[in-house]
């Protein structure tokens, strides 16, 4: 299951719920079109920061797409990080400001569905 985080700071907050669907929508469409992964188990999490909660210096947004450990190739995460940037400018207009972009990986033993890690339900399957 891929997990992608959109911080947005104070300048951003205020979004309409359509272009919170937009973002949700495009960057879902981005992870089905790059690693194949369904819709139905992909998760968007728009998390909105007043000036005072987002201590980030200049970055005024932090994209984190978190994965299972190797299963993004360096070209995969090439594209997630330029087309991450394509939709913010489109969908939000935004600028030149810095976008901080993580790509976490992590290993299947650590990361759990329904008290299970991963590693477990696939040995199951």
């Amino acid at each position: 299951m891929p997990y992608v985080s959109l911080a947005l700071k104070a300048q951003h907050n205020g979004l309409s719920v359509n272009k919170k669907n937009q973002l949700i929508r495009r960057f879902t469409e981005v992870l089905k079109d790059t690693l194949g992964k369904n819709p139905a188990t992909t998760l968007v999490v728009i998390h909105e920061n007043n000036e005072e909660s987002a201590n980030r210096g200049n970055t005024a947004l932090l994209y984190q797409v978190t994965r299972e450990k190797g299963r993004p190739t360096e070209d995969e995460k090439d594209t997630l990080r330029k087309e991450g940037i394509r939709i913010l400018k489109e969908v939000l207009g935004h600028g030149d400001e810095p976008v901080d972009i993580q790509i976490n990986e992590i290993s299947t033993d650590n990361w759990g569905l329904g008290g299970e890690s991963i590693t477990e339900k696939r040995k199951k399957e």
